[in-house]
């Protein structure tokens, strides 16, 4: 796999933050409407750095139990910081 440019993250979590602002999403559902498109632990990892930079605004809900799974939504709080 290619390596990415800073410039690409920066987009990616931006977009994260963007569809995350719109409507809490789990993350299957962001990776799913990610564009361009980028796997799960990458999706994880972005979470987690937004999570420490912007530790007021992202907030973990626990959303139940899908298919006997503990479900995580992530929801931002405020203003978009882009």
């Amino acid at each position: 796999m290619p390596k990415r440019s800073p410039q690409d993250t920066n987009a990616r979590r931006i977009a994260i933050i963007e569809l995350i602002a719109a409507n809490p999403l789990p993350v299957e559902e962001i990776v799913e409407q990610l564009i361009p498109k980028a796997g799960r632990r990458t999706v994880y990892e972005d979470l987690e750095w937004i999570l420490e930079t912007f530790p007021e605004h992202l907030k973990r809900e626990s959303a139940g139990k899908a298919h006997g799974k503990h479900r995580v939504t992530y929801r931002w709080l405020g203003h978009s910081p882009y």
